[in-house]
């Protein structure tokens, strides 16, 4: 016979009942006494059946098996059940607290009724929660398998026993002091429980207590109900260490703007303590000047979850601090706001200080081009004069000595021209203003120009040219034909310089690629000499500016250095890349790659320059005879002088205008076929009086005549500006007697 277990609960009046009928004796529970007759009634019974059968156990207990024991014990049983007077008083007592749980009037009725439907309850919890029950005093009095299972304890060990058998000393005192406080108010409390196991591993419950009343409104009883949040609280943990490490601010927001935590992070941000902060209000440290803009922000973080901004806080100390927030909603505790913040005053005073710097750096880079384009400009209006005098000596009667004169005279010249030209072209790398046209061009013309100029070179200088073409020459694509024309022929021009003996080869390849589903063409290009190469040393700085291989090079050989710096950036603007493979007294092999778009037609205008450029087939015609007539606009008597004795030859009338005001109203009393406009004049500009004439063209219904811009200016800018204006076509100076006669050609003839 088991031992009586200690007990108060009604429902165990119940239980009693209905195993004595069943014959489970084993399992008598001692009621507490109460006023109740009936239930003291029980209590006696329950007493008397116990005592009987424990001396059956002793007498059962001599010479006879288990199983025969067991036998006689639930024969027995059956006796006390249906013989006995005993029995006969347990069926009339049954019937009797039957009877007083359906009487609504008994006082102790609705606690009972209570106490049923929590032990109906109690079966459901054990399959979800981990569950026990104390008494008033805190003692064990009930746990379920998932306790036992969690704390690593028996049964046995734990009915009877306070839970402070389960402390991991994590908690304070002042933890249990407030929750024994709550629950002998009669209050439900819940809250987070750190526990130690019989193992000495540690576990995290949420657990909520709910205390249990009797009619008197007193507790009688606590039933706890946990679940395991072990992994939970372990996570929140490491989070928390992370927050608290972390040098950026954290706090924590209830709905209402009220601060429930903070990390040392935001203390150290806003000069408040932790315990001053907790309970502060947003507002009271908010000091943006547009609350309705927070407020919007507040409201799309509840909308999608999460956002981020800028704002400014204000410091204990009065001082403002910009911060940018990231706000995370949470749906826990009636929602929460979980705000990052980081102290951005150093970055916007970076960001200011880094803006200006950038504009100085642009006004010093603008300055620089503004002086390179007045030079350039200032070098090639005399040069023009140079230039085109030199042209027009190699037209008359020379001696064989005079006209080598001439000719080093206009290499010179070409000379400068080039010098000028790459200093401009370095001038717009260094500004970011390099760009690159989108025309439809073949490769094959210009593989063809590059090997038609240098072949000449090449024998000049007893060295063999060669170009291996393993391309489609059918084959037209995007690219820019002048810039790609420019590298060629500073790799070769180069090759060949630095070629004594042996030879020069170019070779060309392609292959197809598919980039964002459209065809590509990717050339790749070698220029080979047998020259005098360049040291590994020399290779690594031999692509930066004014750089080259050695000093004696420059003195030796010429060049500013800037030619394989050019190339390099054009280059790179095809998405290609250039590589160098050399040997002093070898050679040298220059690799570079460019990735440009298969064109399906080259039937089109290359581009929107190019259609403003093509000349209109009904141009003003104002002459009946022969004889067409041109105006010369140009403030520079020697440009006029140089450009009539270019036209010599064509039977053309000129007449000059030496501004764009006096142009203006020489076009309006007269009838020209051509117009010659320099850009830069007093008064008034090229590229007004070009506006002026097509203004005044499109008032009276004529027809466009064709305007030719000529100016020393040649940055990509300026040039656009001539075609936004309305003239036709563009010649840069110093301008040729050649560039002048394909001029006429094209458009009187």
């Amino acid at each position: 016979m088991n031992k009586y277990l200690k007990g108060r609960d009604f429902e165990y009046a119940h239980l009693l009942l209905s195993r004595l009928q069943e014959g489970e004796l084993d399992r008598i529970v001692e009621i507490p006494k109460t006023d109740n007759e009936i239930i003291n009634g029980i209590i006696d019974a329950a007493s008397e059946i116990s005592l009987r059968l424990e001396d059956i156990e002793k007498f059962d207990n001599f010479g006879v098996t288990r199983d025969q024991r067991a036998n006689r014990k639930r024969r027995a049983i059956r006796y006390v059940k249906l013989n006995d007077d005993i029995g006969r008083r347990i069926e009339k007592l049954k019937y009797s607290f039957e009877k007083y749980l359906s009487d609504p009037n008994s006082q102790h009725t609705e606690l009972m009724k209570n106490e049923l439907l929590l032990s109906s309850q109690r079966e459901i919890l054990n399959q979800v929660a981990i569950v026990a029950e104390t008494d008033s005093r805190g003692n064990i009095t009930y746990v379920n398998q998932k306790f036992l299972d969690i704390s690593k304890y028996t049964e046995d060990e734990l009915i009877g026993e306070n839970h402070r058998i389960l402390n991991s000393g994590f908690h304070p005192k002042d933890f249990f002091i407030n929750m024994w406080k709550t629950i002998q108010s009669g209050k439900i409390w819940r809250d987070v429980i750190k526990n130690k196991a019989k193992d000495g591993t540690y576990y995290w419950v949420d657990s909520t207590i709910c205390p249990q009343l009797n009619n008197e409104g007193k507790v009688y009883k606590y039933t706890a109900i946990r679940f395991d949040v072990t992994e939970k609280k372990q996570n929140e943990l490491i989070f928390q260490s992370a927050i608290e490490t972390t040098n950026v601010g954290f706090w924590l927001v209830n709905l209402q703007g009220v601060i429930i935590n903070v990390n040392q992070a935001y203390e150290v941000m806003s000069g408040y303590s932790k315990s001053e902060l907790i309970q502060m209000k947003i507002s009271d440290l908010e000091a943006n000047e547009n609350p309705d803009e927070i407020a919007s922000h507040i409201k799309q973080v509840m909308i999608q979850g999460f956002d981020r901004f800028e704002t400014i806080h204000r410091k204990k100390n009065g001082e403002l601090v910009e911060i940018e927030v990231s706000v995370s909603y949470i749906n826990e505790q009636g929602g929460l706001l979980a705000v990052f913040s980081m102290d951005i005053s150093e970055r916007k005073k970076m960001l200011v200080t880094l803006e200006n710097q950038k504009n100085c750096a642009e006004k010093l880079a603008r300055v620089k081009s503004n002086f390179l384009a007045n030079m350039s400009h200032e070098l090639r209006s005399p040069l023009n004069s140079i230039i085109g005098i030199s042209d027009l000596l190699m037209d008359t009667q020379l001696t064989t000595e005079q006209k080598n004169y001439v000719s080093i005279f206009q290499k010179a010249c070409e000379t400068l021209i080039r010098t000028v030209n790459d200093i401009l072209d370095l001038s717009k790398i260094e500004s970011e203003h390099f760009t690159s046209l989108s025309e439809h061009i073949s490769l094959k013309k210009i593989i063809e120009e590059v090997e038609q100029l240098f072949n000449i070179r090449a024998t000049n200088k007893n060295l063999k040219f060669q170009v291996v073409k393993n391309f489609n020459q059918e084959k037209y694509v995007l690219g820019d034909q002048l810039k790609i024309l420019q590298v060629l022929m500073n790799l070769t021009d180069n090759a060949i310089k630095f070629t004594e003996r042996g030879q020069v080869t170019l070779r060309v390849t392609d292959s197809v690629v598919f980039k964002n589903w459209e065809e590509y063409i990717q050339y790749s290009f070698e220029i080979e000499d047998t020259g005098i190469g360049i040291d590994e040393e020399c290779q690594k700085k031999l692509f930066n500016s004014f750089v080259q291989a050695d000093m004696t090079i420059s003195r030796r050989y010429g060049g500013t250095g800037l030619g394989l710096a050019i190339s390099k950036k054009i280059i790179e603007l095809f998405g290609g890349t250039i590589t160098i493979d050399s040997k002093p007294g070898k050679g040298s092999i220059f690799s570079f790659t460019i990735l440009l778009k298969n064109s399906s037609s080259h039937n089109v205008i290359h581009n929107v320059a190019e259609k403003i450029k093509t000349p209109s087939l009904h141009y003003n015609v104002c002459t009946t005879d022969r004889q067409k007539k041109i105006l010369l606009v140009d403030d520079s008597a020697d440009n006029r002088l140089l450009f009539r004795a270019f036209v010599k030859k064509f039977e053309v009338y000129i007449e000059e205008a030496e501004n764009g005001e006096e142009a203006v109203k020489k076009f309006e009393s007269s009838c020209f076929d051509l117009v010659f406009m320099d850009l830069q004049m007093p008064i008034m500009d090229g590229l007004k009086a070009t506006e002026t004439i097509r203004f005044n063209e499109s008032i009276k219904a004529k027809k466009p005549v064709p305007i030719i811009a000529f100016s020393a200016h040649v940055l990509q800018e300026e040039v656009n500006k001539c075609f936004q204006s309305g003239c036709n076509d563009y010649l840069p100076k110093p301008v040729r007697k050649a560039d002048i006669e394909k001029i006429l050609m094209k458009y009187l003839t």
